[in-house]
């Protein structure tokens, strides 16, 4: 497969986790967003557990062919290609996090490895800071600021004072991962 068709993956995967993640909790009539953590919709015995683990698959899947074309791209331009292995590393913590369903104890050991991809952005423009097309660098470092201020959002619900009703709604916490994959794909799907 060509290295641009691999990074069409990078925003497939965004959106198919999004879409993914808000057909299921709507389909669950007694999901309430505010008051229910996104691991709630595929947990064990959920109506929605093929489905969400069905999306967090093709999710990482999808992470896993942009990881691909993203280290490609490093190594055509003699970049490094770690943005392309914290990219790896969320596809790899989606698929533990699908495969082991809540409460699975292994379901949380993923779902919090899945901050090491998150990263991705940060990695991506640092080692990519000297890249001729500056844009790249630049928008890899506006979405790594948005992802580190949803994880924090996010993260607050383990503060007795967090913002427990903002982090558990699923479209907050899955910023964080929208952010991540655009930053390290967006401007370089764009620009190859």
């Amino acid at each position: 497969m060509s290295t641009k068709n691999l990074l069409k993956f990078g925003p497939i995967a965004a959106l198919v986790f999004w879409l993914g993640v808000s057909a299921c909790a709507l389909s669950l009539p007694d999901y309430q967003s505010v008051h229910q953590t996104v691991s709630e919709i595929g947990e064990v015995g959920s109506a929605m557990r093929a489905p969400f683990t069905a999306t967090l698959l093709t999710t990482a899947f999808s992470l896993m062919l942009f990881a691909l074309g993203l280290k490609r791209v490093a190594s055509e331009r003699g970049h490094s290609s770690a943005g392309a292995l914290f990219v790896a590393a969320m596809g790899l913590s989606a698929a533990g996090a699908g495969v082991f369903a809540y409460p699975h104890p292994l379901h949380n050991v993923f779902g919090m490895s899945e901050l090491i991809g998150f990263q991705a952005p940060a990695f991506l423009a640092f080692t990519w800071r000297k890249d001729a097309q500056r844009s790249i660098v630049q928008f890899s470092w506006i979405m790594y600021g948005l992802v580190t201020l949803a994880d924090i959002a996010n993260l607050s619900v383990l503060s007795p004072h967090g913002f427990s009703g903002l982090t558990s709604d699923p479209f907050m916490e899955s910023y964080s991962e929208r952010f991540s994959l655009l930053g390290s794909s967006g401007a370089v799907a764009s620009e190859s």
